[in-house]
């Protein structure tokens, strides 16, 4: 026996939906959504070029990567592989299937090191605490949870000042690179 039926009511998108919102009307509402996906493009498309560049300069540079770090970067893709993808192998499996992308991790960091130095790149409290705001927003955590998140997984920040001072590395080499080429972003 049927004891109800229901139905679905989809609320139109109109100028009262958008201010319900917090918008003025409906093109202010469309004109948020359309800049953020725009953004989002942009932020890709500087990202895979960023992957092209480190890659470029990778296979322009050759040299022996001290094996202890190999070691930490296959230990560290390893437990990576376990918890988020389920790998189910051995250490010794994972190692030998992934070798050659740990080298090439481990160059782009040597290289990334290298430069970032030579061009006097640092992070400041500033770029720390705005990343820091930047995660608590995206995932709508309080922003002490991700300063608690970083302390737990190296005991320090270290792992979130590695990662802004790659980015702003790499966001200088594109920088440079576009310069040189002549190409508009």
């Amino acid at each position: 026996t049927i004891k109800e039926i229901k139905r679905k009511t989809v609320l139109p998108v109109d100028d009262e939906f958008a201010k319900d919102l917090g918008f003025d009307s409906l093109q202010a509402l469309k004109d948020k959504v359309a800049a953020s996906l725009e953004a989002e493009r942009r932020m890709e498309v500087e990202r895979i070029q960023q992957l092209e560049l480190l890659e470029k300069l990778v296979e322009k540079h050759e040299f022996e990567v001290p094996e202890i770090l190999l070691e930490g970067e296959l230990q560290r893709m390893y437990e990576e592989a376990k918890s988020r993808e389920g790998f189910l192998g051995t250490q010794e499996e994972y190692s030998q299937q992934n070798r050659d992308k740990a080298i090439k991790a481990v160059k782009a960091t040597i290289l990334i090191d290298i430069i970032g130095e030579k061009e006097k790149i640092e992070v400041t409290e500033d770029d720390l605490r705005s990343a820091i705001m930047g995660f608590s927003a995206r995932f709508n955590i309080a922003p002490e949870q991700v300063v608690k998140y970083y302390q737990q997984q190296d005991g320090s920040l270290a792992g979130l000042r590695n990662s802004i001072f790659e980015k702003k590395t790499l966001k200088l080499l594109l920088e440079k690179a576009i310069k040189e080429k002549g190409v508009a972003a």
